[in-house]
């Protein structure tokens, strides 16, 4: 594909939860939310990089996939434009105090 093949995958219910485990400057009394991403599998001929989340609501907290990335090179760019789209699904994440990534 020209120039690169990139599909983002995610549960607008699972956003929304996500949000709201995010807290501001104001709202400081939510645990901390820890964010992992990492390109680990390759299928052939493309990646998968996932986007996880640990859902502080449950107890125990289980980690839980946010969002995927199909992409066929592991390229900066195609990266930054999964974290820009990110970045406006959620937008409470520019100000949000308790996430560790």
């Amino acid at each position: 594909m020209y120039p690169v093949l990139s599909v983002i995958c995610y549960n607008p219910d699972l956003v929304e939860v996500f949000t709201t485990l995010l807290s501001s400057s104001t709202d400081q009394d939510k645990p901390n939310v820890t964010v992992t991403y990492d390109t680990t599998f390759n299928l052939g001929n493309f990646y998968v990089s996932v986007l996880l989340f640990r859902e502080t609501e449950f107890d125990p907290y289980p980690i839980v996939p946010l969002a995927f990335l199909l992409h066929e090179r592991k390229l900066q760019s195609t990266h930054d434009e999964f974290f820009s789209h990110i970045r406006k699904l959620c937008p409470q994440l520019d100000n949000a105090v308790n996430v560790v990534i």
